[in-house]
């Protein structure tokens, strides 16, 4: 979680906060992949002695348990009733399979401790939502109690533009501007800017706990 004082993300602060979030929270949610995965730190591990046998034995119980509790959780799916006429939502939601949306963000939260979920529309004009990976994303809220979400920051590389570079995408209540990042996050190139028209940052955030870590850790 990070906070800022003013509603003006300026450059410099979004580098400073971008450099937190790789150094402080990336190897953390990493390393929760790999063990999600089965790449446990005690497979690297070297016996003293050349000549003795790899006998290791791994049970993923990280994996086990994760996909347990999605499973158990999501296994019946989610129905929706109302008083009044929500046909629109529920197209909307068969439109996006949210079955599988919400096994995936709940498999997310699971194993990272955080999901979050952005909406946009699609090409089609369609309302759509989609999980993202939370190892790409982070919010940034104001430092009022309400902790109210001033942006939500994603960033990836795009290989088939620059393999060196970062693509960063900042969200706020209004804008979408898409960021091409070069030395340490110490420099922007804007490559776009564009309206959402949502009134409000575009993407949700989940915290699994207050600590947002693993279901496993």
């Amino acid at each position: 979680m990070f906070q800022v004082k003013s509603a003006e993300l300026d450059l410099t602060q979004l580098g400073k906060v971008i450099s937190i979030f790789m150094t402080r929270d990336f190897p953390k949610l990493e390393r929760y992949h790999h063990y999600y995965l089965g790449k446990h730190l005690i497979m690297g591990k070297c016996a003293t002695d050349v000549g003795k046998p790899c006998n290791r034995v791994m049970v993923n119980y990280c994996n086990n348990i994760a996909d347990s509790f999605s499973g158990y959780m999501t296994g019946i799916d989610i129905s929706y009733s109302s008083d009044t006429n929500i046909e629109a939502i529920q197209d909307v939601l068969n439109y996006n399979d949210v079955h599988s949306e919400d096994t995936e963000l709940l498999k997310t939260a699971l194993i990272f401790g955080r999901a979050c979920e952005i909406n946009y529309i699609d090409e089609e004009g369609q309302q759509r939502f989609k999980v993202l990976d939370p190892r790409e994303c982070f919010p940034i809220y104001d430092d009022t109690l309400n902790q109210n979400l001033l942006y939500a920051v994603r960033l990836y590389k795009d290989e088939l533009i620059d393999g060196d570079a970062y693509m960063v995408e900042v969200y706020d209540a209004t804008t979408r501007r898409k960021y091409k990042s070069t030395l340490g996050f110490s420099s922007f190139e804007l490559l776009e800017e564009v309206p959402h028209y949502y009134g409000q940052v575009p993407v949700t955030f989940f915290s699994l706990n207050k600590e947002e870590t693993s279901i496993f850790d």
